[in-house]
C-alpha cells in the first residue's frame, strides 16, 4: 500500500519539477531580454502576408521582366533619339547609350599625283540599356519594331523572385532577436571579441538581405530593355595627301643629287683601278709582247704562203 502511494506521488513530483524549470527559464529569458533590450517577434506575424503573396495569381508577386532586341534601322542616330525621348516621356531612365562605328575594309586608290582616294567601309551601331515602369513595358516593346526596318531577334523574359523575397523578409523578422541570442552566446563563450564579431556578422547578413529585397523591388518595378540598333554598311570616301609625292625633293635638288651620285661613281671606279694597277700593268705588258713577237711572226708566215 505504501509502495502504491509512492508511485502515485512520482507524477506529482515530476509536474512540480517541470513547473520550476519553466519558471527558471522564464526568469533567465527575462534577464536576457532586459540586458539586450530586444523583443523576439513571432514568425507568424508575416505568415498571412506571405501566404497571400506566395499565391501564383497574386498581383503582389515580385516579377522581374527584361527584354532584348537586335534590330536593323535606316538611321541609328535618329532611331536611338526617338526611343530615348519616348522612354523619358514615360518616366523611364536611359541607363546606357553607346554609339560607335565599326570599320571594316580600307582601300587606298590613286587620285592625283599629290593625293589619294581613301575608302573606308563602316557600320554604325548603338547599344541602349533602358529602364521603364513595368506597366509601360508593352508600350515600349511595341514601339521598337515600328522604328526598325528588320528585327533580327526579340527576347522577353520574366523571373519570379517572390520566394527569395519572402525568404529574406522572414529571416530578417525572425532575426530581430539576434542580440538576445548573442547575449546567451556571450555567457557561453566568455569571449568579448568573438561575441562582437558574431553580432556584426549577423547584422551584416540582415542588412544584405534588406538591400537584396530593395534591389528586387526596384527590378520588379522597372523593367530592363536592352536594344541594339545597327544600320547597313556604308562607305566613307576621303581625299588624302600622297606622302610619297611630298617626300620627293625639288628638280634642282634632284639634279644636283644625280650629278653628285655620278661623280661619286667615277671616283669609285678610279679608286678601284688604282687598287688593281699591278694587274693592269701586267695586262699591258702581255698585249705588247703578243703584238711584238707573235703577231709579227704570224704576218711573216702569211706572206710566205702567198708567195
Amino acid at each position: 500500500m505504501r509502495n502504491t502511494k509512492i508511485f502515485c506521488l512520482i507524477p506529482l513530483m515530476a509536474l512540480a519539477a517541470c513547473g520550476n524549470t519553466k519558471e527558471g527559464n522564464n526568469t533567465s529569458y527575462t534577464a536576457n531580454k532586459n540586458i539586450s533590450s530586444v523583443t523576439m517577434p513571432a514568425v507568424d506575424s508575416t505568415s498571412s502576408n506571405s501566404e497571400a503573396i506566395a499565391k501564383i495569381p497574386s498581383p503582389d508577386r515580385k516579377i522581374i521582366k527584361t527584354a532584348d532586341f537586335n534590330c536593323r534601322v535606316a538611321d541609328v542616330y535618329k532611331a536611338a533619339a526617338v526611343l530615348e525621348n519616348k522612354v523619358k516621356t514615360l518616366g523611364g531612365i536611359v541607363q546606357e547609350s553607346n554609339t560607335a562605328n565599326d570599320f571594316g575594309e580600307v582601300q587606298t586608290l590613286s587620285y592625283k599625283p599629290d593625293s589619294l582616294k581613301q575608302v573606308k567601309l563602316y557600320q554604325t551601331t548603338c547599344n541602349l540599356v533602358l529602364r521603364v515602369p513595368v506597366m509601360l513595358l508593352d508600350s515600349v516593346t511595341n514601339m521598337i519594331p515600328q522604328l526598325s526596318s528588320f528585327v533580327d531577334a526579340r527576347n522577353l523574359k520574366q523571373a519570379d523572385v517572390t520566394l527569395a523575397y519572402l525568404s529574406n523578409e522572414m529571416k530578417n523578422n525572425v532575426g530581430a532577436g539576434e542580440e538576445g541570442r548573442a547575449y546567451r552566446y556571450v555567457k557561453r563563450s566568455k569571449d568579448v571579441l568573438e561575441v562582437n564579431e558574431y553580432i556584426e556578422h549577423k547584422q551584416d547578413e540582415k542588412i544584405d538581405r534588406h538591400f537584396d529585397n530593395l534591389r528586387m523591388d526596384e527590378a520588379a518595378s522597372y523593367a530592363t530593355i536592352n536594344v541594339r540598333f545597327y544600320q547597313p554598311e556604308k562607305a566613307d570616301v576621303q581625299i588624302v595627301m600622297n606622302p610619297e609625292f611630298y617626300n620627293q625633293n625639288a628638280f634642282g635638288t634632284r639634279f644636283l643629287s644625280a650629278v653628285g651620285l655620278g661623280w661619286s661613281g667615277v671616283t669609285s671606279i678610279f679608286i678601284v683601278l688604282c687598287s688593281v694597277w699591278p694587274l693592269l700593268l701586267l695586262g699591258v705588258a702581255g698585249v705588247w709582247i703578243y703584238r711584238r713577237f707573235f703577231m709579227k711572226k704570224m704576218l711573216q708566215q702569211l706572206q710566205v704562203k702567198k708567195l
